[in-house]
């Protein structure tokens, strides 16, 4: 929620003239929310890799 926050906020300030960013760093919180979604999909898969390794090892 803070991020689409930010996304707007920084939308008005980029339509106003009050920041000259591009739009790609404009648009850069909408990106964190698939980002921190794939991280986590990524951490969740590599610690229930690890987890059944180390029930095969114990075998």
């Amino acid at each position: 929620m803070i991020l689409i926050a930010l996304f707007f906020v920084l939308t008005t300030l980029k339509s106003t003239g009050l920041i000259a960013w591009s739009w790609w760093w404009v648009c850069a919180p909408l990106w964190m929310i698939p980002l921190l979604i794939i991280c986590l999909y990524i951490a969740l898969f590599l610690i229930a890799w690890w987890k059944v390794k180390q029930e095969n090892r114990k075998i």
